[in-house]
């Protein structure tokens, strides 16, 4: 019999999935590489900046006609073909100031996807615990409800000897198939909650194997990934306003520019000018000719109407509002761990009543169960002891299983990883 228990036991085991293979699984769903693709979109975002600052080639051609006859010297044709160089060698530090940026915004994308990917293993907890919880109020529900079953034969006995209560005996069906009802909704309350793990983690949990996550370190400072993520959105703002003041400085150029072009004129001579037509024909011969120009130049706008003033201006604005956005976040997020230690310390203790609540339940049940069978006490008094016993061994599940979600929620407010807290 033992034996038998303990390979239940060890199938159980195997088939529970544990949580870091659900959290695992989640990091990699559907949602987090959307998630990636931000930070890769940004990362490109600034290689494209940066490579639009190295020297650029072009090429292009043509051709062209002209349907003047009157000048003899004019071209009819023109076939052209080029090469040109573009640089820009200073502008005012836009240059400079505008990478800056995008590498920050590249660097807060980084610690959003980051934060983004520990709020999905917090949801998993989140889960996963309450799914816990349902599986050990259920089991407590199915302890209860065998109790009442087993008191029902017993009271079915005495009914049919004509020793029992008819209305004591329809009370504690009417117990029974309340307590069958409510088994079926807390079944139904599970499923939804494996259905939501199946979507966000694709795994169909079978069963759940509870695990306590480490106790936190309520010493270190936070480390949110959100604040680095507005601190980083900040300092972007920051360079763009040094990247509009750069508006105010000259902006110097080079160009390069490499030409081919093969020019046809019009050689149609009246008779009063045939006498040089010899002279026209080496004049007007069909060759191709290149040409190279060369120029360093610069452009610097000296009057907008206080155009670019006015862009300085909103930028301060913005930074304006994310500084206030990220002092109340910073706010926010120290209340947030405030609460949640002090909400742990109160699970604990909670947690230490519920057993001595449950112990003294059970301790009552049985000696209630006891009177009830000898005739001492109604079933009412049976059914309120029982009431309490099952609700002492729900309280004390619920605990448990918040108190390790509470673990998770001041890991997530903190910055620190869930997934690494898990075990021990």
């Amino acid at each position: 019999m033992i034996r038998f228990l303990f390979l239940c036991l060890f199938c159980l085991v195997l088939n529970a999935t544990s949580l870091k293979e659900v959290i695992l699984n989640t990091q990699n769903s559907e949602l987090a590489n959307i998630k990636k693709y931000d930070v890769a979109k940004s990362e490109l975002n600034k290689q494209n900046v940066l490579l639009g600052y190295l020297p650029s080639v072009s090429v292009g051609g043509g051709y062209k006609t002209n349907s003047d006859e009157k000048l003899i010297l004019r071209p009819k044709e023109i076939n052209s073909i080029y090469a040109k160089l573009d640089f820009i060698i200073y502008d005012g530090g836009a240059r400079e100031a505008r990478i800056r940026a995008l590498a920050n915004l590249n660097q807060s994308e980084i610690y959003k996807n980051d934060e983004y990917k520990n709020y999905l293993s917090l949801n998993v907890v989140r889960l996963y615990y309450n799914a816990l919880s349902l599986v050990g109020i259920i089991k407590a529900k199915e302890g209860e409800k065998n109790y009442l079953s087993a008191t029902l034969e017993r009271l079915k006995s005495f009914k049919y000897a004509g020793l029992g209560s008819s209305s004591e005996y329809e009370s504690i069906l009417a117990k029974y198939y309340l307590s069958l009802s409510e088994e079926l909704e807390l079944k139904q309350k599970l499923n939804k909650i494996k259905n939501s793990i199946n979507l966000l983690s694709n795994i169909n949990v079978a069963n759940f194997d509870f695990i306590s996550l480490k106790e936190p370190d309520y010493n270190i400072s936070s480390e949110k990934a959100e604040l680095k993520a507005i601190s980083k959105e900040l300092f972007a703002i920051d360079n763009s306003i040094k990247e509009s003041y750069s508006e105010y400085l000259p902006h110097i150029f080079l160009q390069n520019t490499f030409m081919y072009t093969k020019s046809r004129l019009g050689s149609s001579l009246n008779g009063n000018m045939a006498i040089f037509k010899s002279y026209a024909d080496d004049l007007l011969k069909e060759d191709w000719e290149k040409n190279n120009e060369f120029m360093i130049g610069f452009k610097w706008k000296i009057f907008d109407f206080g155009s670019n003033l006015k862009k300085i201006e909103t930028q301060r604005v913005k930074k304006a509002q994310a500084m206030l956005n990220l002092n109340y976040k910073k706010r926010e997020n120290e209340l947030s761990l405030k609460n949640i230690k002090e909400e742990i310390e109160n699970l604990k203790d909670k947690i230490l009543a519920n057993e001595l609540y449950l112990k003294s339940s059970q301790t009552s049940l049985k000696a209630i169960d006891n009177k009830y069978k000898s005739g001492l006490v109604g079933y009412n008094d049976f059914l309120l002891s029982l009431a309490n016993e099952f609700g002492a061994k729900s309280s004390l599940i619920t605990a448990k299983n918040e108190l390790e979600i509470k673990k998770a929620e001041y890991y997530f407010e903190s910055g620190v990883d869930i997934l690494e807290r898990i075990g021990f």
